[in-house]
């Protein structure tokens, strides 16, 4: 038995385009949030990982809850 070598992440690509969208979203508004002095850089940076782990996140437990429903 063997591991699989160099597999990215098995998102659909509806989990890819919310990727897409929420971390440039979330980079926006910590690039604002920066600007108006409310979050420091280096808080902005984990905003921004927040804003591109979880929409898919959310869209891939919503699709395995519903197909859990008989």
């Amino acid at each position: 038995m063997s591991l699989p070598i160099n597999k990215g992440l098995d998102l659909t690509p509806l989990q890819w385009t919310a990727a897409a969208a929420g971390f440039f979203v979330s980079g926006g508004a910590a690039r604002i949030l920066v600007l108006e002095g409310y979050l420091p850089r280096n808080w902005a940076v984990i905003l921004v990982i927040i804003g591109f782990g979880v929409p898919p996140a959310i869209i891939g437990w919503m699709k395995t809850r519903k197909r859990d429903v008989p």
